[in-house]
């Protein structure tokens, strides 16, 4: 049994909470630590038999693997702290703001022989794991494009906490946002190599809210991730694969499109995805791949395997992300600087 913690208890720290409570077979949730006083009564009061703890040394006494779910620029250094205390530790996205720290990470983990690996929940979804077996099979033809519009609602007070400032968010829309699906167009295309950014934001905010990328895959084919949080409502996140054999499009986790599938068929696999993903582990746009990631998590925690996204294989993502940065500040298009 995995004794486990969580830092940071907001949204993210809520799923994980939310999640951990329903693996009671292989981890019991014991601990919780947030800087906000207020939620320490709150946890309290909400969680029996969970230690609402005050600082990371409280902590430390109570577990064996922690989630991290904090402003962007806290995770390393917390990261490393929970490693060379002996803690396995699973990092929301993402893993840092700076690819170094990643790779710093890595070999920590490496030399405490301790389990990592970083939040990228819509790689477990459904639909997603059919998507990629269906293009490592060949099944799509040789890849085109793939295209990714994210158009959600950020009202400007979601702005005024950390995620609007660029030292401790690292970013905007691209870091917060679309990079789970710049994760996703990274794995399925096996490798963005080259990218290209335009971006706009508000004068009252120190980070992008608005962003176009063109991207290049290893393979030669094209992509584009078009992102904002400035719409009047939350549309939500639509994802394109253009292969020469066939065509698939997606719409927050559901088949919209599948070429070479009936409209049965698609009746079907929405039908399928829906009813093993019944439950709502957050916001509906976090989708419902935590379940899935968290509890590979755990079970490598305990058979100390190498999980799918490990700190080297999130750091790829971060890598494009922090290219788009450097395109955006050059205003030309940069080779993509992986580890």
């Amino acid at each position: 049994m995995i004794r486990y913690g969580i830092i940071g208890y907001g949204d993210a720290g809520m799923v994980h909470q939310k999640v951990i409570s329903r693996l009671s077979n292989i981890a019991e949730l014991t601990a919780i630590y947030d800087i906000d006083e207020n939620k320490k009564e709150m946890i309290e009061n909400k969680l029996n038999g969970v230690f609402a703890v005050d600082n990371i040394n409280q902590l430390l006494k109570y577990v064996d693997a922690v989630s991290i779910c904090t402003p962007h620029n806290t995770h390393y250094k917390l990261a490393e702290e929970l490693l060379l205390n002996g803690k396995d530790v699973l990092i929301e996205k993402p893993v840092a703001i700076k690819l170094d720290d990643a790779q710093k990470l890595a070999y920590i983990a490496q030399q405490e022989n301790r389990v990592t690996a970083t939040i990228f929940q819509h790689r477990y979804e459904p639909v997603n794991v059919w998507i990629k077996e269906h293009l490592d099979l060949g099944k799509l033809g040789d890849l085109l494009s793939i295209s990714v519009q994210i158009k959600w609602s950020k009202h400007s007070n979601y702005y005024d906490s950390w995620k609007g400032k660029l030292d401790e968010a690292g970013g905007g829309v691209l870091i917060n946002q679309a990079i789970h699906f710049i994760d996703l167009a990274n794995w399925f295309g096996d490798g963005i190599k080259e990218v290209y950014t335009n971006n706009i934001q508000h004068r009252s905010i120190e980070v992008e809210d608005n962003a176009i990328v063109s991207l290049k895959f290893k393979s030669d084919a094209i992509g584009l991730i078009d992102a904002s949080t400035s719409a009047q409502k939350h549309i939500g996140t639509t994802v394109e694969i253009v292969g020469t054999k066939d065509t698939i499009k997606t719409y927050e986790g559901r088949i919209l499109a599948w070429t070479s599938k009936s409209d049965n068929d698609i009746v079907n696999m929405n039908a399928h995805i829906a009813s093993i993903d019944a439950e709502t582990w957050g916001k509906k746009y976090f989708g419902h791949g935590h379940i899935y990631q968290i509890e590979e998590f755990v079970k490598r925690c305990i058979d100390r395997m190498p999980p799918q996204i490990g700190v080297l294989e999130g750091a790829k993502t971060l890598a494009v992300v922090l290219s788009m940065y450097e395109s955006m500040r050059l205003k030309q298009p940069v080779k993509v600087n992986y580890l």
